[in-house]
């Protein structure tokens, strides 16, 4: 059995969770969230699913 993760760009993130990407940087700069995983070929945040439940909570 294999389970796949969806990863979202930080504006998706930003859509999701009602935060502004500034916020969202600003919130993992000062450790509020975890740091989030970056895609290897182009440095850009990855966040997944689990990711964007804590941003929720944290809204």
């Amino acid at each position: 059995m294999s389970t796949t993760t969806a990863w979202h760009t930080i504006r998706e993130a930003s859509m999701i969770s009602g935060l502004p990407e500034s916020t969202l940087r600003y919130y993992e700069q000062i450790g509020i969230i975890a740091p989030i995983t970056r895609d290897p070929s182009s440095g850009h945040r990855a966040y997944s699913d689990v990711d964007l439940e804590r941003l929720t909570t944290v809204s």
